[in-house]
């Protein structure tokens, strides 16, 4: 013999769920199980809402403070799965298809580059790297600090960009050494030498904000750590917020 259900507690379940409430919820707070929920609200007509449409719901309808929650415990989540290869070449890609100049320091260089006839490709995807602008074949990176000679990945990655057939220009944009138009006209001078040396070693060059030299080697002799500091004497954390005031305009 079937059991049938007491129509009493189905008497709201339509409107609530016309409200937002999910199939889940309904079913839960009124005893009943998700199967017999979804069957009434089926058989009353009413179009069932996407997995989708109901996360929009439910993420309208949480407050600020389990919203920070719920990111927050999505991030430790994913901080828990080592990301493959594959993934971080594919997340490099993706950056690279919604590409924008990543600082104003970028924009203004690359700005005096299309005025000089050059119109680089912005965040160009190389391996896992994105590299901030390319042009032929010269990544060219902006530093605004001096941290990148701390960080563990850079010579990993300069490895990486030279290895894959680049030549590498940094490029200082530091409050001792600000970005200007030298920096352009050397990356000009640079471009001149890769195109009418296709075939040449790939090197790294490394120039103040205003276009002087001040390191340089090849993918067989690189090492970053001969790579001189912009101003010495500073911790690394003064060092962060000079490199954010530089490309930013804050500390």
């Amino acid at each position: 013999m079937t059991r049938k259900t007491d129509p009493i507690k189905l008497k709201d379940v339509v409107p609530r769920y016309m409200a937002g409430e999910s199939v889940n919820q309904i079913a839960a707070s009124i005893g009943l199980s998700r199967r017999t929920v979804d069957a009434h609200i089926v058989q009353a007509g009413v179009v069932k809402r996407t997995a989708s449409e109901q996360n929009r719901i439910a993420a309208a309808n949480q407050t600020a403070a389990e919203r920070s929650a719920r990111v927050a415990a999505a991030h430790a989540a994913q901080r828990g799965v080592p990301k493959t290869e594959s993934m971080l070449t594919k997340s490099a890609r993706t950056r690279e298809a919604h590409a924008k100049p990543g600082s104003p320091g970028e924009a203004r260089l690359l700005g005096w580059l299309n005025e000089r006839g050059e119109f680089p490709s912005i965040q160009t995807a190389i391996d896992r790297y994105n590299i901030d602008f390319t042009v032929s074949d010269l990544a060219v990176e902006l530093l605004g600090g001096e941290w990148h000679r701390y960080k563990r990945t850079a010579a990993t990655r300069t490895k990486v960009i030279l290895d894959a057939g680049w030549h590498l220009l940094f490029v200082w944009d530091t409050p001792t050494y600000p970005l200007g138009e030298g920096a352009a006209d050397y990356v000009l001078a640079f471009l001149e030498f890769t195109r009418q040396n296709p075939t040449a070693i790939r090197e790294y060059r490394v120039i103040r904000g205003d276009g002087e030299l001040v390191a340089e080697g090849t993918v067989d002799n690189y090492d970053l750590a001969r790579i001189p500091a912009a101003r010495s004497g500073l911790s690394r954390s003064e060092v962060g917020k000079m490199g954010a005031a530089a490309r930013w305009g804050k500390g």
